[in-house]
Formats: C-alpha cells, structure tokens, sequence
C-alpha cells in the first residue's frame, strides 16, 4: 500500500480513537469549573477505556459481542454517563432530540427528498460547527504558553510516528503476537494462547469494529498513538504539579526525546500492554493527590479506573501506582490532611477495583489450565550489597547525564516537598515529596541487579516506568521556580515560554535526534503483499504459504500454512507427479520465497542479507515437532530459514513444471511471491 493509504488509515484510527474514547466522554461527563482542558481530557479518556474494557470483556464472556454490540455499547456507555451528569445533557434535551428523530422519520416516510435535505443541513451545521471550533483551538496557540506546548511536541511525535508511516512491519515480534489475540477476541475467543490480561486487547478490539479497518492497522498505529500519549502524561504531571506551561514543554520535550533516559522509547514504536497501561501511571497519580487535596470522591473514582486499565492490561504498571499512592497518603497523614479513618473508602475502592481488574483472569484460569507467562523475576543476583549512602552515590555516578540530572529532580522535588510541609508554607508543594520518593524507590528497584537487591520485574520495564516520572521532576522543580514569572502580563510572561522553545531548538540542534530502529522481523513486502492480497481476493479464498507473521496477518481474512511444516510434509518428487493435488482447500495460495533470507545469526545481531543458495536446501533440518519453539528456531536464525526457503523454492519450482496456474505475484530483489490457481481437493492436513 502507497503512502496515502497509510496515512488514511492512520487518521482514520486516530479520529475514532479521539471520537469514542475522548471526544463522546468529554461531552458526556460533567466537569468542575476549576478543571482545566488537559484534566477533562485525561479524565474522559480514563472513564472511557474502563468502561470499555469492562464492557468487552463481558460481551466476550456472554458471547454478544460483536460490531453491532460494540456500537451499542459505546452509545449505552454515553447515555449512561449522561444520566449521571445531568449538568451538561439533561433527560429532557435527550427525550427532544428523540422526538425530533421521529417526526422527521414520519415526514420522510411521505417525502424521502425532504429527509435528504434535513440530513443535508445537519451535516452542514456540524460541519460548520467543527471548523467553528477548529479556528477557535487554532487560535489559541497564538498564545506562547499554548504553542510552546505544542511545539515541545512536534519531535517526540515524529520520533514515535515516522516508523508507522515509513515501514508496513509491527516494529518489535510481540505485537504479531497481540494482533493475532486481538483478531481472537473480536471473535469472541478469549485466551486462545493461555490466560493473560486483555485489557489492551479489549481497547484495540473496540477500535477495530468501529473503524471496520484491518485489525493489522489498529495495531501499526495504536503503539505510537499510545508513546505519544505517554509523553503527553508527563507534561500534564507537571503542569499540574508547578501550574507552569513553559515548565510542562520542557518536561514533555526532555522524556519525549529521551537523550540517554532508559525510556524505551523502541517500544513506543509498537502496541505493547505496558506502554498501553503506563498512559494512566502519571495521571492516576494526579488524581488521587486531587481525592486527598479536594475530598472529591469522583477523582477517588478516576483514580481507581486507572488502577483498574493498569491491572487489567499489565499489572507491572499497576504496582507503581499503588506506590504512589501509599507514598500520598503517608505524606498527607503527617501534614494532617487525612486521617486513618478516611482510608476505608480508598481501600474498599482498590479492593473492588482489584477484584475486578483479576476477575476475568479467575473466570479464564476455571476453563484454561494455564497462563501464558508470568515473567516475574523474583531471584536475588549473586552480587554483595554493601548498605549505606556511599553505595547509592557510586551507582548514581554511574548513570548517563540525563538519569542523573532526573535524580537530582526527584531529591529536589522531594526535598523542596519535605520542606513545604516542616515549615508549614507553600503547602501546595506536597505532592512533591511523594513524587520524588516514588521516583527514588523506582530507580532502586530497577537497578536491583547492581545492588544485589531482589528484582521483581524486568529491568527494562522498571527503568521505563522510572524514566516516566523522573523526568517530570526537573521540569517541575523548574516551574515552580518560573510560575510566577510566567503569570505576568505584557512580554515579561511571555520570557519563560520563550526560553523554553530556545533551549528545545538548540538541543534538538546538538543531539540531532533520530527515530529508532525496533527490532525487525520481517520485510515490508511481505506484509504489502498480504495487504494486496486481502484486498483483490474473496476473503477466506485464499491461503497463504509464509512464515509465522502471516499468520497473525492472515487470520480471519484467509489461511496460513506454516511454510516450515510445506517442507516437511512434501518432497520434490511427489509435487512434481502430474497427479498430484495440492491438498489446501482454497482456490488461491500464495508461497513467499525470501531471495534474500531474513535472519540473524545471534538473537539481538545484526541483519544477514546474503542471498538464496542452492545448497542451502541441502542442510539438515530437524521435525518441526521435536523443537520447543519453532518459531526462534527455524525463522530467528538466518541459516535455517534458508534452508526452508530453499527446499520452499524447490517445491513450487517442481510443482510448476508439471501443473498449470502457477505465476509470480509480487517480486523484487528481496522477496518472490508465487501464485497457485488450483481446483480445491479437501484432503490431507493443511
């Protein structure tokens, strides 16, 4: 596909995505008049995506769930919203707008021009209301607070966006893996590989019966639609943590480019659960400071929707969220803002919300005997761990630049937090000391191994977590100190925004950022074909003769025959009989051949671009059945995938000297796609 229909089907996931999860909830919800745009965005975004999840999941288990269902279940979400927020869409507007409906369906019943001409007009109101709404947002970036907002975000954007648009692969191997439970559960087939958090899947679920795309488009979107969310978190952490806009650009551009943060930011590239789940991790904790500062139990409400999606999706996000919050409360019980009375509302809260966050996997753990990975690194490392400041102050020493300057924010912060609270002035800096800490104990926890400390996640996804909200802690200490500047009138208010977008320029200047690279498992073409082949072909028509990422590809548009178990199960001399029938029941079947195999010779190494030889079919290959992971084995290690494409290339060879209908699909210098035209014959296994 060209890059005009890339670029329509990313507009079209992100159009829906901003209609139904916040678009409808903002207009549905009633808000405080004290809360400002970036509250009520991540407050509607919150609700809906719990909702949601909360829906599908029991759709799935009712088995109802399907496009039509998905539809009425987004409108029952907002009617149910509405009649619980009655400020903003009373029952009486709704019981009109109903009234209207039928009486214009009576005068189109007599007249149908008359009801293409009133569609006519509502499309235009709307549409001019919409354009009416889009110069009034434009023309509020005119203020430098608004657009150096704005601005700080234009770099991340393009460093999580450019992979989606400029390569047709998912960016990392896992993601394969979700589209396929994805495609499972629009079918209402929960944990098809073992028992496992849907929460993610329930989310990209809802988007691809909505927009009615390939579900391969949700996902290739969904991963940096959710990375720039991520970014976008950290800035409303500041932002509402120093109230400075300037501050909150500089905290979204530093962790949006990273500049030798652990970030992972290549996962921000593909739709992974974590990164999903670590959009609520900033927010929720926002929110619960809101609870205790505001005693308003409907941010008790978001807070625990944000629990909820983390544990729902991936509970590793969750733990930091309990954290923060413990470490709020702790710090709110010495100031005497709450009392131990006041937490029985909060616990009843998060035990429910734990219940329900863990009640799909205790349905699915009575018909599925079991997960499909734990991944917890519960095991201490075999290093001595000498107690003390000096230990920390020489594994601080060891950290790139930008950890650094985000550990001295985090002891800022708390400091500054600490402070406010022992001297009993500026108290609105509180959740300061919270947030620093938090951002403390996470870096600990993920340098455990360094410390000979108990590890009990991956490093990698504690570092993530940690970079998120270390990185906020600079840029708010900073605001704190540039608020007051900021809220001047004339230029004076103007400076803070302004040197803010200098120092983005001049480090984007200096560091020269590039978008990174993910892990490739395979060509571009392979998937261009597929997509060509989805579009010019009936559906289930067609079978397709690859390696495993067609699968996932093809599954519910097509077939797949494992081109692995093609080898194995024929030889060159019983396709090239005359007699012989193709025992796959579709009328089509595309073989992909690599001219150039796709592999590595070393797990993380690098790309092995040597071309197809014919004594590559000659090297042994064991059963496919006698491999634990067939996967890693025969299509993760460049030799052996040569090997099959070359007895692959074989077959069809000796199959096309004897049969009719064989053609070339697709080939360029990397891939050969070859075309079978046969007559079914429904034998054999395929």
């Amino acid at each position: 596909m060209g890059l005009a229909w890339t670029v329509i089907s990313g507009l079209k996931v992100i159009v829906f995505f901003f209609a139904v999860y916040v678009y409808l909830p903002w207009r549905s919800l009633s808000f405080r008049t004290d809360e400002s745009w970036p509250d009520r965005f991540f407050i509607s975004l919150t609700v809906m995506v719990a909702l949601v999840i909360a829906g599908v999941h029991a759709f799935v288990f009712l088995r109802i769930y399907d496009p039509i269902s998905a539809l009425g279940m987004v409108v029952a979400l907002c009617l149910a919203l509405i009649h619980n927020n009655r400020t903003r869409f009373t029952r009486d507007k709704a019981v009109d707008a109903f009234d209207s409906l039928l009486i214009a369906l009576f005068n189109a019943s007599e007249d149908p021009r008359g009801l293409y001409t009133r569609l006519t007009y509502v499309v235009r109101q709307g549409l001019s209301a919409v354009w009416t709404r889009v110069k009034h947002s434009a023309s509020s970036l005119a203020s430098p607070h608004n657009a150096v907002v704005v601005a700080a975000l234009v770099v991340p954007v393009y460093l999580r966006g450019y992979h989606a648009l400029t390569r047709a692969w998912l960016g990392e191997g896992d993601p394969y893996v979700h589209l396929a439970w994805t495609k499972y559960l629009g079918m209402g087939r929960i944990y098809q590989d073992g028992v496992y958090p849907y929460g993610f899947h329930a989310f990209l679920s809802m988007l691809d019966k909505i927009t009615f795309l390939d579900p391969y488009w949700v996902l290739r979107f969904a991963g940096p639609l959710a990375g720039i969310l991520m970014v976008a978190s950290v800035g409303y952490l500041v932002y509402r943590a120093s109230g400075s806009a300037a501050a909150a650009a500089l905290g979204v551009f530093f962790y949006g480019v990273g500049f030798g943060l652990p970030t992972g930011q290549w996962r921000q590239l593909s739709a992974f659960p974590q990164e999903f789940a670590s959009i609520f991790f900033l927010p929720g904790l926002v929110f619960f400071i809101d609870y205790i500062a505001r005693r308003d139990p409907r941010y008790l409400y978001v807070f625990l929707c944000c629990y909820f999606i983390a544990l729902s999706s991936h509970p590793y996000v969750a733990l930091p969220i309990v954290l923060g919050a413990l470490f709020a409360w702790l710090v709110a019980l010495s100031m005497r803002q709450v009392t131990l009375r006041d937490v029985v509302p909060v616990l009843t809260g998060g035990l429910l919300a734990t219940a329900a966050g863990l009640l799909p996997l205790a349905i699915g753990r009575l018909f599925t005997p079991r997960f499909h990975s734990l991944g917890w690194a519960a095991s201490v490392v075999s290093v001595t761990f000498t107690p003390g400041l000096d230990a920390f102050t020489r594994l601080v020493a060891k950290q790139a630049p930008a950890v650094k300057l985000s550990l001295y924010g985090a002891f800022a912060a708390a400091s500054m937090g600490l402070g406010a609270i022992l001297l009993r002035r500026r108290l609105r800096w509180w959740p300061l000391a919270a947030w620093g800490l938090l951002s403390l104990v996470l870096f600990v926890a993920a340098e455990a191994g360094s410390l000979g400390l108990p590890r009990l996640m991956e490093a990698i996804r504690t570092r993530a977590l940690f970079s998120m909200i270390a990185a906020a802690m600079p840029a708010a200490v900073l605001g704190l100190v540039s608020v007051r500047a900021e809220r001047q009138d004339g230029w004076a208010g103007k400076v803070p925004a302004i040197l803010a977008a200098g120092l983005m320029v001049f480090l984007v200047v200096w560091a020269q950022p590039a978008p990174p690279s993910g892990y490739q498992v395979e060509y571009d073409e392979a998937v261009e074909c597929y997509l060509r082949i989805r579009h010019q072909f009936p559906a289930l028509e067609w079978t397709l003769v690859a390696p495993v990422e067609q699968y996932q590809q093809a599954l519910l548009r097509g077939y797949h025959y494992e081109i692995v178990r093609f080898v194995e199960d024929f030889t060159v001399e019983e396709v090239g009989n005359p007699r012989f029938k193709l025992p796959i029941p579709t009328p089509h079947v595309f073989v992909y051949i690599e001219k150039i195999p796709f592999g590595r010779n070393t797990a993380f190494g690098p790309l092995v671009l040597a071309p197809l030889l014919p004594e590559d079919a000659e090297q042994y290959l064991p059963p496919v059945d006698d491999i634990q992971d067939p996967t890693e084995y025969f299509y993760r290690n460049r030799d052996r995938r040569a090997t099959v494409m070359a007895r692959a290339l074989q077959l069809v060879e000796a199959y096309a000297a004897t049969h009719p209908g064989v053609s070339i699909f697709f080939e360029n210098e990397r891939l050969r796609v070859y075309h079978i035209q046969h007559k079914p014959v429904i034998t054999g296994e395929r």
